[in-house]
C-alpha cells in the first residue's frame, strides 16, 4: 500500500530529484509519507530539543521503498530530474496486490543492492552477488511460527556469507558483523512482514534504545519467499 501511494503520489505531483543526492525534496518526503500505512515521524523530541527530518535518507521506511522502487524499475528520476513512473510502474499500479507484493519481494531479492540500507559499511564497500541467494535459502530453512534467537542467526548469516572485518577485538567484531546483517537482511523482511521481530527495551528515557532478541517467519512470509524463489 505505501508503495502504491508513493507511485500515485509521483504520477499526480511534479517531483524533482536534489541536486545533492537526486532524492525527494521535503515537501515531497512529508505529503508522501503521510499517506503511509504506518506514517513515519518527521521529528523527534529528546529532552528539549527536537530534531526535525532534513533529508529523505533520514526517514528510512520511505528511503526504502523509493529505493525498491527504483531498483525495480517501477520509477525514473535522479539528480536534477523528474521522478516519473515508467511503464513498468504503470503495469504495478494496475496489478493484483498478491502479484504486487510478489514484485516487490522479487526485486529486492534479484535487483537491489542490499548494501543502499545498511547503516554500516562493508569492507571496500562490497557486497557479494551470491549472497541473497543464499541469506534466501537460510531463511527458507525455518519454520513458520518457530522463534529464532536474532544471535544465533544472525552468526549463522555471517558465516555462510564469509563476512569479515578488520576490528581487533573479537566480541565487537561479531557485534558489527550482526548489525550489518540487521540492518541488510532483518530489517527489510520486518517491512515485508515476511518476518516479525521480538524486541527488549523501549526508546523512552534513559533513551535505552530496542534491542532485536528474536525472529519468526510467517506463514503468509514463507509463501512470499517460496514464490520468490522461483523468480531467482
Amino acid at each position: 500500500k505505501d508503495i502504491v501511494s508513493m507511485l500515485r503520489y509521483l504520477e499526480e505531483n511534479k517531483v524533482t530529484g536534489t541536486q545533492s543526492t537526486g532524492n525527494f525534496p521535503l515537501k515531497a518526503v512529508r505529503e508522501i509519507s503521510s499517506q503511509f500505512v504506518d506514517p513515519p515521524a518527521m521529528e523527534e523530541r529528546i529532552g528539549n530539543h527536537v530534531y526535525k527530518v532534513r533529508s529523505e535518507s533520514e526517514v528510512r521506511p520511505l528511503f526504502f521503498r523509493h529505493m525498491l522502487a527504483a531498483s525495480g524499475g517501477l520509477i525514473s528520476g535522479g539528480l536534477g530530474r523528474r521522478w516519473k513512473l515508467t511503464a513498468l510502474g504503470e503495469q504495478f499500479l494496475a496489478g493484483e496486490p498478491a502479484w504486487q507484493v510478489w514484485f516487490l519481494s522479487a526485486a529486492w531479492w534479484k535487483q537491489t543492492n542490499w548494501i543502499i540500507v545498511s547503516q554500516y559499511d562493508f569492507e571496500d564497500n562490497y557486497f557479494p552477488y551470491w549472497a541473497s541467494g543464499t541469506v534466501l535459502e537460510t531463511f527458507l530453512s525455518l519454520s513458520p511460527g518457530e522463534e529464532q534467537a536474532f544471535e544465533s542467526l544472525g552468526d549463522r548469516i555471517v558465516k555462510d556469507l564469509g563476512l569479515a572485518s578488520s576490528r581487533e577485538d573479537e566480541e565487537s567484531t561479531r557485534r558489527f558483523l550482526r548489525n550489518i546483517v540487521k540492518y541488510m537482511v532483518i530489517v527489510p523482511l520486518i517491512e515485508f512482514k515476511i518476518i516479525e521481530p521480538v524486541y527488549r527495551g523501549e526508546k523512552e528515557p534513559p533513551f535505552i534504545f530496542p534491542e532485536l532478541v528474536e525472529v519468526k517467519i510467517t506463514a503468509t512470509g514463507r509463501e512470499i519467499l517460496e514464490a520468490t524463489q522461483l523468480a531467482l
